[in-house]
């Protein structure tokens, strides 16, 4: 395998880590607010 090739796997695993990341987080954003509106609704 040369070097490109490993750069390039290298690049697209850090990419899917980034988006994997961002998703969680923007989960994590939905779950708080819905947690706030159950809350507040009582």
């Amino acid at each position: 395998m040369n070097n490109l090739t490993k750069l390039s796997m290298f690049l697209s695993n850090k990419k899917h880590d980034d988006f994997l990341h961002e998703e969680q987080r923007l989960l994590s954003l939905c779950f708080e607010q819905t947690e706030d509106l159950l809350l507040n609704d009582r």
